[in-house]
């Protein structure tokens, strides 16, 4: 039976893996929690960090993932897309989708979120400014960072769902 897991430590995942779900009636269950049996068919939605995609390595110790979803702060070029996956061990013929992630302010350091903010804001929205179709970003992170989080979360669930073969 088709299940998407997720992996999320700010909720960016989640919120993606339920989206998903409820446009594609599939179950979403959360993997820290819950351990897919091996005759699950697994789509998998994670987060990058410092080039890893995290949780992957544990996913696959207990089942095979037939879909791939990592979300991340920054942009990729196609290339960085292929050095990630090779990174990671991601096979080839594994559908895989890049979705844009978001980032958790620091709960005891304010001086760390105004860096984070600042990277965020100066190297991700220079990028994202870039490629057309992501230039909303910068409005909307400089309209909304009020010491919360920073969200930069696309819901492209569409998109994804077209990419991963998702849809019968």
């Amino acid at each position: 039976m088709k299940k998407i897991y997720y992996y999320s430590k700010a909720g960016h995942c989640e919120m993606y893996a339920k989206a998903i779900g409820e446009k594609t009636n599939i179950e979403v269950i959360d993997f820290s929690i819950h351990t897919p049996s091996e005759t699950d068919e697994v789509i998998f939605v994670t987060w990058i960090s410092a080039g890893k995609i995290v949780g992957l390595k544990k996913i696959r110790q207990k089942c095979q993932i037939s879909q791939l979803i990592a979300l991340g702060v920054r942009y990729y070029s196609e290339d960085e897309l292929l050095t990630l996956k090779h990174k990671n061990g991601v096979q080839s013929n594994l559908p895989f989708f890049k979705a844009q992630g978001g980032v958790v302010k620091s709960q005891t350091n304010p001086i760390l979120n105004m860096l984070i903010f600042n990277l965020v804001i100066n190297l991700t929205v220079k990028l994202l400014a870039k490629q057309e179709n992501l230039l909303p970003y910068s409005v909307y992170l400089e309209k909304e960072y009020k010491g919360q989080d920073v969200h930069i979360l696309d819901i492209d669930v569409d998109k994804a769902i077209e990419i991963l073969h998702l849809q019968d």
